[in-house]
């Protein structure tokens, strides 16, 4: 699985809890589909905040957000927010990532 330290070490830029491990069973791009133990990355370019809102809402436990934008007031200290100029390669870094972590555990070839 996708761990909190497993992004904190993409990531040059992050804000949040960083010294307790947990996994994401879930990456998500729609703000309003429930998730359990969700990563939420903003892909949209409007409404940003209330997208955001509602994933933190709908079970999204850390997010990716553009490094333009400013963080919403909202968000609780403890929630990861891994910052990237870009949110949408991010998603294929992540991707690729997590095939690797899988070939090196042997579950897949």
């Amino acid at each position: 699985m996708l761990s909190n330290q497993d992004m904190w070490n993409l990531f040059e830029e992050a804000y949040g809890i960083r010294n307790q491990n947990f996994d994401f069973e879930e990456v998500v791009t729609d703000p309003t589909i429930l998730t359990k133990r969700g990563l939420y990355i903003s892909l949209e370019q409007e409404k940003r905040d209330e997208f955001l809102k509602q994933a933190l809402y709908n079970g999204a436990i850390a997010a990716v957000w553009p490094k333009d934008e400013k963080l919403p007031l909202f968000l609780p200290n403890h929630f990861p927010v891994f910052v990237a100029k870009d949110p949408l390669p991010v998603l294929n870094k992540i991707i690729e990532f997590y095939l690797k972590k899988l070939k090196k555990t042997g579950l897949i070839k």
